[in-house]
């Protein structure tokens, strides 16, 4: 299990002190730096928490749907780094249990510079550049397929969107890449693993951060296609195509 130097206390003081609202309010601060299908990302204003991002996902009901999605978290992040080659984050997963309500998981991954995100990077480059970020991303992805090609038993998922990924070593400055630039896959705290055809990540987990009155209209037309879309080569290229119609830039 990846080991990052985490003082699990100011976790539990930032969760049982929390402000959802206001989290700069909070009795440890913090500032929110992005969303997630089931989480919200923070930066906690603790000096030895400095430099990390951490995913909060309060979703879960029992010790074991925990135990659950933190052996297949780390699962999916060791098969993404050392089966596919993906080059991703260090990172960890630490869980509070606080006294009432769900229980919460932290996914924790170094924090990177924003301007380095992808959604942020094609605004600032070369339309040439640009391409050559596409194709290195659909390069990355095709060791997705194939991956999955070559063992009947298992399966990854992934998010392919544009903004899911990072460019290594990027300077705002020089904003340029080349065919040699590389890129880290940031959202690895949704594992999406198929065995023997079936999902291993709980479905129902993506439900309790819906509104209770749209449960079962989630449940009912999307939930499935949220779910087998990321193992479909053809429908994670189209996410990715649709981001640059979300981002204004649809040429």
């Amino acid at each position: 299990m990846p080991k990052m130097n985490i003082d699990v206390s100011i976790l539990e003081r930032f969760e049982a002190g929390l402000d959802p609202q206001h989290p700069e309010k909070s009795k440890v601060p913090a500032n929110i730096i992005g969303y997630g299908e089931m989480s919200t990302i923070f930066e906690i204003k603790e000096p030895s928490l400095f430099g990390m991002a951490f995913k909060r996902l309060p979703i879960f009901q029992s010790t074991q749907e925990l135990d659950k999605y933190e052996a297949l978290y780390f699962e999916y992040n060791k098969l993404l780094q050392e089966k596919i080659g993906l080059a991703i984050l260090e990172y960890t997963c630490i869980r509070i249990i606080p006294e009432t309500g769900n229980m919460v998981a932290f996914d924790v991954q170094k924090k990177l510079l924003p301007e380095s995100i992808g959604n942020k990077v094609i605004h600032v480059l070369k339309e040439k550049d640009v391409q050559t970020l596409i194709l290195g991303v659909l390069r990355q992805l095709k060791k997705i397929s194939v991956f999955n090609k070559t063992d009947p038993h298992i399966k990854l998922g992934i998010d392919g969107q544009i903004s899911n990924w990072a460019v290594k070593d990027f300077n705002p400055k020089n904003p340029c890449i080349d065919e040699n630039t590389e890129f880290y896959y940031i959202d690895t705290s949704t594992p999406l693993i198929q065995k023997d055809g079936k999902e291993q990540l709980d479905a129902e987990l993506f439900l309790r951060s819906a509104p209770s009155f749209m449960v079962w209209l989630v449940r009912w037309l999307f939930l499935e296609d949220v779910m087998t879309r990321y193992y479909d080569p053809h429908l994670v290229t189209v996410d990715l195509i649709a981001n640059f119609y979300k981002e204004q830039l649809p040429h």
